[in-house]
Parts: structure tokens; C-alpha cells; sequence
């Protein structure tokens, strides 16, 4: 995996010479920043900066759902691609190794049981949380404020 990319540069740059270059700069440059968009949309959500709710977590998978958001639930694998699969961000923090095509089923199950419990899940919107997420970054909302990964109550 690690000799792969040098490959892949090499490769457009034999194939386009400098253009191949230039693209492959400004398509790794795009889905990059594409990337950490919406990784920064799952951990930047109004709800998600409730550092004071965040610490109330009754345990581990409490905390991990309060740490971040999902948007377009329920939605197909295919047309979650749009989202590079990220709409399904609780999910993958309670099962990290589960294959992204078994999310959708996890996720309802995963709704019903917060219902269940009482534990609010957040599923909101996407252009919602994205603006959430721009404005979080206009100033800090925990500033001075201990987070527990998990207070082990």
C-alpha cells in the first residue's frame, strides 16, 4: 500500500506527462478536502460539541453516540457514496471493523435501541450540520472544559 502512491504519480505523469501531474495534484487536493469535510461534519455538530452531555454518558457506546452526528440515515450503500459512506459516522464508532454494507441495517438498529434507552442519537440533515460545523469553527464552545473520553460511570 505504501508503494502505490509514487506508482500512481508515476503513472499519470507517464500517461499526461505535466498535465497528468497537475490532475493528479487537483484530484487528490479535491477528494481531500471533500474527505475532511465531512469528517469534520461528523464531530462538529452543535450537538456533538456538548461537552457537558458528552461527559453525562451513562457509558462507552452512550459516548461514542454523543461524539458525533449522522445525516441521510437509512439511505441505500450506493447513493451513500455521495457521503463517502460517513453518514453512517455512530455506526462505524460502535463497530469500527463492520463492513460499510452492513451499516444501513446496524443504523436502524441502532435508532430503535436510543429510542429504547433514552439516548438521543442525532440524525439530522446534511446542509444543517454543515453549517453547524462552519460555525463551530468561529469560536470554541468547551474552551476550558475537561472531556472524558469515558467517565466510567
Amino acid at each position: 500500500a505504501s508503494c502505490s502512491f509514487p506508482l500512481l504519480v508515476f503513472a499519470y505523469y507517464r500517461t499526461l506527462g505535466l498535465r497528468g501531474l497537475l490532475l493528479f495534484f487537483v484530484n487528490t487536493s479535491v477528494t481531500s478536502v471533500y474527505y475532511f469535510t465531512m469528517a469534520l461534519m461528523n464531530h462538529n455538530s452543535d450537538n456533538t460539541l456538548n461537552v457537558r452531555k458528552r461527559n453525562a454518558a451513562r457509558d462507552w457506546g452512550e459516548a461514542q453516540i454523543a461524539s458525533c452526528a449522522d445525516w441521510a440515515v437509512q439511505r441505500k450503500f450506493l447513493p451513500s457514496i455521495v457521503y463517502l459512506w460517513l453518514n453512517y459516522h455512530c455506526v462505524h464508532h460502535l463497530f469500527p471493523l463492520t463492513d460499510f454494507s452492513h451499516h444501513r441495517a446496524i443504523q436502524k438498529i441502532l435508532m430503535e435501541t436510543c429510542v429504547d434507552h433514552g439516548v438521543e442519537y442525532e440524525a439530522g440533515n446534511f446542509f444543517d450540520i454543515y453549517i453547524e460545523m462552519v460555525r463551530s469553527f468561529s469560536s470554541p464552545r468547551s474552551l476550558w472544559l475537561e472531556i472524558n473520553a469515558y467517565n466510567g460511570s
